[in-house]
Order: structure tokens, then sequence, then C-alpha cells
């Protein structure tokens, strides 16, 4: 039976315990004060935690920062729901902030099965839904109501391309038997033109060396090998095993991953084991405009960012896009969704991560994504 881990203001803050976080709003609610409730669902009982807790942490910077600003007007309080990374734990979770906290929108998060299971809950309740990263393509098939920045058809084929430019005619996949791996795994079959080898393994799964005995046997130096991890545990076994074999040194410079690869946890424990893995992810925030580097900055003195700043900056985005939405147009879920689709090409919406607005599909238009190296704890700009 799933449980409210958090709703701010109310005092019930679950989350403390596991994030060191602190109640979201500590304003005064005064008399005639008009308060509104954003829903999230993010998967607070998923191993990769510090995903979560930055995007809970940007969530709450963002809701703190309004509520200050906007005190004594207008409050707005968020009503948190664990997610699991699961479909049918996302499903319950969005028909309790639905029916019970009766939230016009919900701020999503990573797992693709989490916004998918909960898209069909808001979806024929006119309850808009904002997801900062969940990248399946068949999020887009949900529709009207359904929105998001990321998307993996966007990244494979980048990724795609920059290994068909490096005359690699076949590409070793393992990928974990996750949601999120596989439909990348099928964003790669839809946009690479040579042959791919796909081997997929347990999340459960700590002992990858008989994986990588197998894949030593059949790969070549001219081919790619892409790796799928859900979590930096995941990721230190793999380039363990890879490395013990002597496939990080044979393919070296022709390996890749997901964005997981990209975190502070593993880099503290790979060092240089990283150095020429190649990952596709939105443009370095160097490469924003200066308000998402301002953003990053102003976080830092509250919370502790533990994987990319980008994430951050792109729930803070969704989160600050959500609370305009109500402000401008009402705690109405059409009113929001029309709020959402009124930017377009020639008056795009200008926020942190820069200029977009949402294409018919629902999907951020104006997001920039390129194939980086790793090297020395940080993305080289690559492709």
């Amino acid at each position: 039976m799933k449980k409210t881990i958090a709703t701010v203001l109310v005092g019930i803050l679950v989350l403390s315990t596991l994030s060191g976080c602190t109640n979201i709003s500590t304003q005064t609610k005064t008399e005639g004060q008009k308060i509104y409730k954003i829903g999230v669902i993010a998967p607070l009982s998923w191993p990769a935690a510090n995903y979560w807790e930055d995007a809970i942490n940007a969530y709450k910077f963002i809701v703190n920062k309004f509520n200050a600003e906007n005190s004594g007007k207008m409050t707005i309080d968020l009503v948190v729901e664990d997610g699991k990374c699961d479909g049918k734990a996302s499903s319950s979770a969005a028909q309790k902030l639905v029916t019970i906290d009766k939230v016009q929108v919900i701020v999503g998060w990573f797992c693709s099965a989490e916004t998918i299971a909960a898209g069909k809950i808001a979806q024929p309740n006119n309850v808009v839904m904002i997801s900062p990263v969940s990248s399946s393509p068949e999020i887009a098939n949900i529709w009207e109501y359904i929105f998001r920045f990321y998307n993996d058809d966007y990244v494979t084929k980048k990724l795609s391309n920059y290994i068909t430019s490096m005359w690699a005619n076949k590409i070793f996949v393992i990928a974990e038997n996750t949601d999120v791996a596989i439909w990348f795994l099928n964003g790669m079959e839809t946009h690479f033109t040579g042959k791919i080898e796909s081997q997929t393994y347990q999340k459960e799964e700590k002992d990858f060396l008989m994986i990588a005995k197998q894949i030593k046997t059949k790969i070549k130096e001219s081919d790619f090998l892409i790796f799928l991890p859900s979590s930096d545990l995941s990721t230190i076994w793999i380039i363990d095993a890879l490395d013990k074999e002597w496939i990080l040194t044979m393919m070296k410079w022709r390996i890749a991953s997901n964005e997981i690869v990209n975190s502070t946890n593993s880099y503290k424990t790979l060092w240089s084991k990283l150095d020429g893995i190649k990952t596709t992810q939105l443009v370095n925030l160097w490469a924003l405009p200066s308000s998402a580097t301002n953003l990053t900055q102003e976080m830092l003195k509250q919370f502790t960012i533990n994987t990319d700043a980008l994430f951050s900056v792109l729930e803070a985005d969704a989160m600050s896009l959500a609370i305009d939405a109500i402000k401008q147009v009402g705690n109405n879920g059409e009113s929001i969704k029309n709020y959402f689709t009124s930017f377009d090409a020639k008056n795009p919406r200008k926020w942190y991560f820069g200029d977009y607005y949402f294409t018919p599909q629902r999907d951020a238009h104006g997001l920039n994504f390129l194939v980086y190296e790793i090297q020395d704890w940080q993305l080289v700009n690559w492709k």
C-alpha cells in the first residue's frame, strides 16, 4: 500500500531522514491567502537516491523562493508521492494525487514507467503532467495533457549518428532489464543502420565478469560498445568487469553510456577508468544562459547537487513552469495545458534552460543534445 511521503507545509516530512530535507515552506498562512497544491511523483525508494534527492531539492528550492516572494498572497504546497520507478506504484500515486489531493498539475521525474502510468491517470482527468527527464517515446502517445523536456529519440539519434561517423558497423549493448534501458536500446535499433547485438541483465546483478567474458570473444576494435545501467553501482560493477577483461583498454575510445554514467559517485570510485567514455547529454551548463549557472550557485548554498547539475536545472524549470501557469491562469488543468501550449517559435518560454516551446507531441523544442567525452571528472564537448 502506497503512502504519502511528504506533504509540504503540513509538516509531515519523512524525506528529512532520507535526504536532509526540511519543510519546503515556512510561510505562515494568512487569512484570505490562496493555497495551491502541486503533485510530485518521484522514485523515493529507488536505489539511486542521489538522483531523486537532487530532484526534490530542486523542487524545494523553487517553491521556497516563490513562497517567500509571494508571502501573504499565494502559497504553493507540494504533495510528494513515491512512484518507486514502477508503473503500478506510480499509477496509485497519481490516483491519490488526482482524486484525494485534487491537484491540477503533477511534476513527474526520471523513470518513464512512472510517467507513462501516471500520465494515463492524469490525462482522462484533465490534469497536466510535466516530466523533466522521462525520455521514452511512448510518453508522446498519451498526448494532450502530458508534457516533457527529455526524449530518447533525440538522444539515440544523436548517438547513432556519432557512432556511424566513427565507421562502426556493429554495436554491442549491455542493457539493464529496466524500461529506461530498454527504451534507449529500442531507440538505437531504430536509428542505427548497422548491426546491434544486445545482452540484458537483471537489476539485482552484481557479477558482470561472465557478461564481459562473453563480449570479449565477439567484439572487435572496430565495433562500438554501449552499456546502459540505471544506477551508480551498476556503472561501477560494469566498468570493473570490462577493465578486468581488458575490454576497457581495447575499446576505450569506442565505449558509450547513458546519462547515469555522469555522476559524482562514479567519478570518485572509478577515477580515470571513465576517461574516454562517450555519453549523450544536454548541452553543458556553461553553454546555457547565465540564469542557469546563477540558479545552481544559489541552490548549492542550501543543498548538495550529487548528479549532473543540468538535471537540477531541468527539474527547477519544470516546477517553475507549473507555478507560473497557476499564477497566470489559475489552478485548472485545461487552463494550465493551454498556458503550456501558448508558447511557440515566435513566442518561446525564456527561462533557466534558454528558449523553448512544446511541439504538438508535447516535447520541448529548443533543448540541444550533444555527444560528450568524459575527461578528468568532467564532460568535454565532443560532437
